[in-house]
């Protein structure tokens, strides 16, 4: 698949069982997007690996697992989440999987090494789903996820005021210029919009669309965030197309 010079677009799966699963893929088929992400803390069955390939076999696939502490539904143990991670690595071959920084990750570091010596980029990532942090513990942050190592480092965080939205974009500028960090910078909510469609903002490489009630605070519809993305029209102009 092409680089997307615009920024890549990735679909959230949070289907509950396998037969949503593959309603939530069927109904991507249409759609102008580039990375299949799994939500596995809704629901997970090795077999949906193969599901994945089969309906969106040129698609690139994240595989996320939070925990409730983390904002989403997983409840097993820090062993059975190793399980699932190494299964998606090897055997799910997943191009991109997505650690909590503050969460499994720094209960597990070795899990980061693990996974990229199999091939598997890793993003780390931190969420706050109240406020925004300062410049300075955003800037702090995005040094930790370097230092560990990450392939990309992500913070989603939720605004006040207008204000804390350029707060975010300006510390997302400075950390990718100063740190050589890929990075996803996202202001949730309806206030930081924006960041999930103008990517120049934050310089993020990566945004979030929303398949039906998406699966985060803010997410635009994912045919309304491949016509807002300078260079996507739907159907035309993108570099890998609607479809899976």
């Amino acid at each position: 698949m092409m680089e997307n010079r615009e920024g890549k677009i990735i679909l959230s799966l949070t289907g509950r069982d396998h037969r949503e699963i593959e309603n939530q893929l069927l109904s991507m088929k249409e759609l102008d997007f580039d990375v299949v992400e799994w939500r596995a803390d809704f629901y997970y069955h090795p077999d949906t690996f193969s599901l994945i390939r089969r309906i969106c076999p040129e698609k690139e696939l994240l595989f996320t697992v939070r925990s409730r502490e983390e904002g989403g539904l997983f409840q097993g143990s820090d062993g059975e989440l190793e399980k699932m991670l190494l299964q998606a690595s090897l055997e799910g071959k997943a191009e991109l999987v997505d650690l909590e920084l503050l969460g499994f990750y720094g209960r597990n570091r070795e899990m980061l090494e693990t996974l990229k010596k199999n091939g598997t980029r890793v993003i780390l990532s931190f969420h706050d789903f109240h406020s925004t942090p300062s410049e300075e513990r955003i800037q702090e942050l995005f040094r930790s996820m370097r230092e560990a190592g990450a392939d990309i480092g992500k913070i989603a965080v939720m605004p006040r005021r207008k204000e804390d939205v350029e707060t975010l974009a300006e510390s997302a500028l400075r950390a990718g210029a100063e740190l050589g960090l890929e990075i996803i910078a996202i202001s949730m909510g309806e206030l930081g919009k924006k960041t999930r469609t103008d990517l120049s903002l934050t310089g993020s490489t990566m945004t979030f669309g929303a398949l039906g009630t998406g699966s985060a605070p803010g997410q635009v519809e994912a045919g309304e965030l491949a016509r807002l993305l300078k260079g996507r029209i739907s159907g035309s102009g993108s570099s890998s197309g609607p479809g899976c």
